[in-house]
């Protein structure tokens, strides 16, 4: 299919060894919806046929793939998906960015690259302007690596010079036609909360609102208790880098590649969590929430900054 060429077409990856699956289209539903079979995807990455390949993925220290170089596959592969999803629009100026990241849960991270992957996703919510994309990486024995809800959304191209365009309504989603097939049961799991809930959970957040009573109360605690001997200050464990951004970093909008600057702020943060655990490469359980507030144009550069906010000698 078209918009497969558009996945294999990318000057981020190299995806000529990749194996794409998708279901035969779903021409059932109504013309103003859309199913998600049209926008569900398989991707296997075969490192186990190709060296090259699997030590790119491979972490340095240990057989381990490299968590960052996945999640930034996953936002990849999310934003192809997404694409999938508007080809009914038939309208070649509308393009996605992604807004948000909810949470990464990762369920093995000692998932050996030697091994080939298999990412699996599809639209899983639409609002007027937005996207869900569910995304899972799964093991060669389909069992579930890592999983992640990706929130795209829908513009328009603007010509400098002309009116400005409408953003785009995003087809909505019809699930009374489909079959429910479980590529993986993950997958298959409710979709995106309602905006409104969504909203009053991102005003819960320090940035927006006072801390609740009982992070008061531990902030009071942490600040009137002695330190224990081998602690260390926050500041003396910042970690800090400038990084510069080039053409070959851009998306399909000609900015940098969002899936690029989450590797980039993970492995920082990997960086911090490796200083103060005495040493020790530490395992990363999950990534919390991810929100872009602004596009990088190619040539920025960056300047990262990771600060630990908590820890616990347990």
């Amino acid at each position: 299919p078209k918009n497969l060429k558009l996945l294999q077409n990318s000057t981020i990856f190299d995806t000529s060894k990749f194996i794409f699956m998708a279901f035969p289209p779903d021409t059932s539903a109504s013309p103003e919806t859309n199913s998600f079979r049209n926008s569900y995807l398989r991707i296997v990455v075969p490192l186990k046929s190709s060296p090259a390949l699997s030590q790119a993925y491979t972490r340095f220290y240990d057989p381990g793939i490299r968590v960052g170089k996945t999640l930034e596959l996953m936002d990849f592969i999310a934003g192809r998906i997404c694409y999938r999803h508007l080809a009914s629009l038939n309208d070649p100026e509308v393009f996605v960015v992604t807004a948000s990241v909810e949470g990464v849960d990762i369920h093995d991270v000692e998932l050996a690259a030697n091994q080939d992957l298999v990412l699996e996703g599809f639209v899983s919510y639409t609002g007027r302007t937005t996207m869900e994309v569910k995304v899972v990486l799964l093991n060669e024995n389909s069992d579930v690596v890592m999983n992640a809800s990706f929130i795209f959304v829908a513009r328009s191209r603007q010509t400098p010079g002309l009116p400005p365009r409408p953003h785009p309504k995003v087809p909505p989603l019809d699930l009374s036609t489909d079959p429910q097939p479980q590529p993986s049961n993950l997958l298959f799991a409710p979709g995106l909360a309602p905006p409104e809930q969504r909203a009053a959970n991102a005003s819960a957040s320090t940035a927006k609102s006072l801390p609740s009573p009982e992070e008061m109360a531990n902030i009071h605690s942490n600040l009137m208790s002695p330190p224990p001997p081998d602690s260390i200050l926050m500041s003396q464990a910042i970690a800090t880098k400038f990084e510069m951004s080039h053409a070959s970093d851009k998306n399909l909008q000609g900015t940098v590649f969002g899936g690029l600057l989450m590797k980039d702020a993970f492995e920082l943060g990997f960086v911090t969590a490796y200083r103060i655990g005495n040493g020790s490469y530490p395992k990363t359980s999950g990534i919390g929430d991810t929100t872009f507030f602004a596009p990088v144009p190619p040539g920025s550069i960056l300047f990262l900054t990771a600060t630990p906010t908590f820890a616990l000698n347990d």
